[in-house]
């Protein structure tokens, strides 16, 4: 009778230990994935810094092989070039910038899924654990016979056998 409340016992600190170790990974993949959001966003910040800088290397292409050709580089249809490809170029370090917070943020809102998820594994261990604890209680509570010893009969009566 004891080695089976025993059993239980076991499991019920096993389910829980289980869920306390499923709640730590996931609280590792919060942080991991953290960690991934920020990364995203350093690289993000250099992609449009080196889309600015390629756009003033090209603005000043521009303007040497307008000025080689011996046209004026601030007026004109000169002018309306260099200021196309600077608004261009400020258009791709924006589009940089927006894709990069995308990423970004679906990465944090994946940290945030995970720690609830960690949260959930944590609860749902100790649920199993009182489960199984109020299992390893009833089979106690429970006769050798298997007759449990509120079962109709008065428990006086049971006594004087």
């Amino acid at each position: 009778m004891c080695i089976p409340q025993f059993g239980t016992f076991m499991q019920a600190i096993a389910q829980n230990e289980s869920g306390k170790a499923n709640a730590r990974i996931m609280r590792n993949n919060a942080a991991m994935a953290m960690v991934r959001a920020n990364a995203v966003r350093a690289r993000g910040r250099a992609e449009e810094q080196y889309s600015r800088y390629h756009t003033k290397r090209t603005i000043g292409g521009a303007k040497t092989a307008i000025a080689s050709n011996g046209f004026a580089v601030d007026s004109g249809s000169a002018l309306d070039r260099v200021s196309d490809i600077a608004a261009f170029g400020e258009l791709d370090a924006l589009t940089i910038r927006y894709n990069t917070e995308l990423d970004a943020q679906g990465l944090e809102t994946q940290a945030s899924q995970y720690r609830a998820m960690a949260s959930y594994e944590r609860q749902k261990g100790k649920f199993n654990m009182l489960s199984s604890f109020t299992s390893m209680v009833g089979g106690a509570i429970t006769e050798s016979s298997n007759k449990p010893i509120l079962s109709g009969q008065s428990v006086h009566s049971r006594w004087y056998k």
